[in-house]
């Protein structure tokens, strides 16, 4: 009889509890005029919606999903899916409130970390808050010194690729080496250690950390998209893939100090990203950590929009002979941070849709097709999200016209598509997914282009691009 009395009362306290919250939001919502967004169905708990996407991402149409449920439903929506409900935005107002003006409100939250920190463990992409801020300080001024970085670095790596491909005019899968070449350049800036993955395919040899890179990476991405679902489909070869990189990585780490210390010995001032951080961190492990946070952001992306790169310039013949036409003013000569910011067509075509410069690009300054980034046609962080860390509201979505603020509850995810926000008609036009470097001649960057995402977490190189 006593436990039954004790499971009375706990029960209804979390009633009780359950029923002043909803009343709570009710005014909430009654007081700053909220409106409930768009569904997606229910039914099921939105089972259709989990096969839909699984269908998706197995079919590589990801996007096309997504951009699929926006025209369906609207710039602001609700996401049901397994008895959770996600706003899903591409509304200007709504990813500045996430992003900047109500950024006090939101976090990356505690789903990116389980779904990334295995392989980079606490760091600044797995972080939030005061260590956050820790992260930032202590990385930001590693990328200020890094513009002073040697260029020949480039060539080296380049030549390598140049080897690799055939002779004889047969195909070869050229997202594969450039994989390779990003992979080399990055371990070579980051670790001075390059992994060489373009030499030892030359040579005929396997690369067992490229190789088991790109099937962790290849998880990261499902997991994230099975949010709540992925503890409960299995993937040992997830974290055995993780142990493999963290074990080489560590060999890499021990390698560049022990390089380190003879190299300063010698006078050798060549720019070396891990030498530099180690003069504040002494963990090896965080060092690791910072360092794969690092690879992690710069290494996928810039081999990414080099395959689009390739693939929109060889439909496109009249945009590469404009762009043949300004680069050839150069004389053959290597470019420098002057000649690239003078260089205007480049750099619309950059803003446009092929390239834009990552943190590799950023810290380089060097080739002008060797190292950039998806931007608005193809931006490669397509998709992002933040967690609400109290009641709050985004400022539109709502009601009949979407004019209304919309709730948004403490743990809700928001996820913005700024794939979809950068193909908007009502943004850019009637031809907003054609590509037309032309159309940045007069336009200035807002809200409505986010390549480098926005608000105090905007990209670590954003201020070093031209």
């Amino acid at each position: 009889m006593k436990y039954a009395i004790v499971f009375l009362l706990v029960v209804s306290l979390f009633l009780v509890r359950k029923a002043i919250r909803k009343q709570k939001l009710s005014r909430r919502i009654s007081e700053r005029g909220c409106a409930l967004p768009p569904s997606t169905p229910n039914t099921l708990l939105g089972l259709l919606q989990i096969i839909q996407l699984l269908q998706a991402l197995r079919a590589n149409r990801f996007l096309n999903y997504v951009q699929g449920l926006f025209e369906k439903h609207g710039h602001t929506f609700t996401y049901n899916t397994f008895g959770t409900q996600s706003i899903w935005t591409t509304e200007l107002e709504n990813i500045r409130a996430c992003l900047s003006t109500q950024a006090q409100d939101f976090e990356v939250g505690a789903a990116r970390h389980k779904v990334i920190s295995p392989l980079v463990g606490h760091s600044i992409l797995t972080s939030d808050g005061k260590k956050w801020s820790q992260h930032r300080a202590l990385l930001r001024p590693n990328f200020m010194k890094a513009q002073l970085v040697h260029l020949d670095i480039f060539e080296k790596h380049f030549c390598n690729l140049v080897t690799c491909i055939p002779k004889d005019n047969s195909t070869f899968d050229l997202r594969e080496l450039l994989q390779k070449l990003t992979m080399d350049i990055s371990t070579e800036f980051l670790l001075g250690c390059p992994t060489d993955s373009l030499v030892l395919h030359a040579e005929g040899k396997s690369d067992e950390f490229a190789t088991t890179w790109d099937e962790a990476m290849g998880w990261i991405a499902l997991r994230a998209h099975l949010g709540a679902l992925m503890d409960w489909i299995p993937h040992p070869s997830f974290f055995r893939a993780c142990r493999t990189i963290h074990e080489y990585a560590d060999g890499l780490v021990s390698s560049a100090l022990a390089s380190r210390d003879s190299k300063m010995e010698e006078g050798e001032q060549r720019y070396i990203f891990l030498h530099e951080l180690a003069k504040e961190v002494k963990d090896p492990i965080q060092l690791r950590d910072h360092v794969l946070s690092i690879l992690t952001a710069g290494r996928d992306t810039t081999a990414e929009l080099l395959s689009c790169t390739v693939n929109i310039l060889a439909a496109r013949p009249d945009v590469l002979h404009l762009l043949r036409a300004e680069i050839g003013q150069l004389g053959g000569e290597k470019p420098t941070c002057e000649t690239l910011k003078s260089m205007i067509y480049l750099r619309n075509v950059f803003f446009e849709g092929i390239l834009y410069f990552t943190w590799l690009m950023n810290v380089y300054k060097a080739s002008l097709t060797l190292v950039a980034s998806v931007l608005r046609l193809y931006p490669v962080g397509p998709v992002n999200a933040r967690v609400a860390r109290k009641d709050t509201t985004l400022p539109v979505g709502g009601g009949p016209h979407g004019t209304q603020p919309i709730m948004i509850q403490k743990g809700q995810q928001v996820l913005y598509c700024v794939y979809g926000m950068h193909r908007r008609k009502d943004l850019y036009g009637v031809d907003a997914e054609d590509f037309r470097p032309e159309r940045w001649e007069q336009r200035r960057q807002g809200w409505d282009f986010l390549p480098f995402n926005g608000g105090a977490r905007q990209c670590l190189g954003r201020k070093l691009n031209f």
